[in-house]
């Protein structure tokens, strides 16, 4: 019997695959690893070791650059995953790598918390800001993201997290660069919620219009909250395959 530690049995240093932070790792998809990605198919394999392995939906293109990734340029372009993996979890984070073009409420990831949605996204494309929701439609509250914090058509990892301990604290880094978020306090009830499901791509609420277009290249998630130190070790992890500044 397989029992979930909550540790990468695939992500540990010294077999080759980046070294990423693996305590609390539920999620690891990779798009450049062929242990999760061979470039064909509709299977995304996890590869933190816990099964929670995605779907590619719609007509995902596969990309051989910088490794290897997903270009996405659809609504319906995504890998997600449903269900509870993070078995009703308060506190989370999570990762993503990609380059993304930057149009209004364009979605880079989106979680189902508690049936409801909560979404990462460009906020403004002329300032280059992210917005996060807390909770799906007329539920939820915006949170801003300072201008700066998206970075269009460029390679970066953008990282969120909330923490129930304190449900005040959200928490943003692009690249290893954190950016406060403002407006918290109004998402205090709805963002806490568990993550049941993860989407990586795709529109903001179907039938919606607010897809990102770009390509996605790694994506991991957390049941636990990241410290700087974290952050630093993933984005280092990245660097040099993707050019990261």
């Amino acid at each position: 019997m397989f029992i979930s530690t909550g540790v990468s049995l695939l992500g540990a240093q010294g077999n080759g695959l980046p070294n990423v932070v693996t305590t609390g790792l539920q999620l690891w998809w990779d798009a450049g690893i062929a242990a999760s990605y061979p470039g064909i198919g509709t299977t995304m394999t996890d590869l933190s070791g816990n099964g929670n392995d995605g779907t590619l939906q719609n007509n995902i293109v596969y990309t051989s650059s910088f490794g290897g990734g997903l270009y996405m340029a659809s609504g319906e372009d995504e890998v997600d995953i449903i269900g509870n993996f993070l078995n009703s979890t308060k506190n989370w984070t999570i990762c993503v790598f990609g380059d993304y073009a930057g149009n209004n409420f364009d979605r880079i990831w989106g979680g189902i918390m508690n049936g409801d949605s909560g979404d990462l996204g460009v906020g403004s494309n002329t300032s280059n800001q992210v917005k996060i929701i807390g909770s799906g439609g007329a539920q939820g509250y915006w949170n801003d993201v300072p201008s700066g914090s998206f970075a269009p058509g460029v390679n970066s990892m953008y990282s969120y997290q909330c923490d129930n301990r304190n449900p005040f604290l959200r928490s943003f880094w692009r690249n290893d660069v954190e950016y406060p978020v403002v407006n918290a306090t109004a998402s205090a009830t709805n963002q806490i919620e568990a993550v049941e499901g993860f989407s990586w791509g795709g529109y903001d609420q179907p039938p919606g219009t607010n897809a990102v277009t770009g390509t996605s290249f790694a994506a991991l998630v957390y049941n636990t909250n990241l410290v700087q130190a974290d952050i630093d070790q993933n984005y280092n992890a990245y660097k040099t395959r993707l050019g990261l500044p």
